[in-house]
């Protein structure tokens, strides 16, 4: 009997001590998203102090940190889209790359975003930097692989036909990327959608 309660009584320990962990995590973890939204806000300001905002924000990403997104995705996704207009180019190209990790470990969050998301990241194309616009060709990769597929493309198919150059064809990149995941029936289904914009863009 003595040996089934201190067997329970250390699975309660540790049960609490799990708990008050969980809490101070969960503390800790609102703590630095706190200052990581507030550095994000500084646009064209405190340069070094909004590059290790995004850092901390790629290494949370892939920690995994469920509470985090649930609770701050759409105010970090838009703050990460406005940074894409920044002055500095080193900046831009670093937003593109946290959003990728983004992608790469959240992509279900973009569901109600994917065209505001996907035309910033084509529109980043255009950036006179290359290292911008290598990194936007990087991200509309990760887009293509990592959204619904039929969601692209629904997003793509109206910028494929009315983007201007480099947009447009970056436009058709992602969704020729996007097309090689779908089954010969789906892919019968959208030619009539798809066809008339790859025409005009390769015209």
């Amino acid at each position: 009997l003595n040996g089934y309660n201190n067997s329970a009584l250390a699975e309660a320990i540790f049960d609490v001590e799990n708990e008050l962990f969980n809490e101070a995590f969960s503390v800790d973890n609102s703590d630095v998203i706190a200052e990581i939204l507030t550095e994000l806000s500084n646009h064209n300001r405190r340069e070094e102090e909004r590059k290790n905002a995004m850092l901390q924000l790629i290494k949370m990403t892939r920690e995994g940190s469920q509470e985090v997104w649930q609770e701050h995705f759409k105010t970090i996704l838009l703050l990460l889209l406005e940074t894409l207009g920044d002055n500095n180019g080193h900046i831009r190209a670093l937003s593109l790359r946290v959003l990728r990790e983004i992608l790469k470990f959240q992509p279900d969050r973009f569901k109600d975003y994917a065209e505001l998301t996907i035309l910033k990241i084509l529109e980043a194309h255009k950036d006179p930097i290359r290292e911008v616009s290598r990194a936007a060709e990087e991200c509309a990769t990760t887009v293509a692989s990592c959204m619904p597929a039929e969601q692209c493309v629904r997003v793509l198919v109206p910028i494929v036909q009315t983007a201007e150059f480099p947009v447009n064809l970056a436009a058709i990149k992602m969704e020729t990327k996007v097309i090689e995941s779908f089954d010969r029936e789906t892919l019968l289904k959208i030619i009539p959608d798809v066809m008339p914009g790859l025409l005009k863009g390769y015209d």
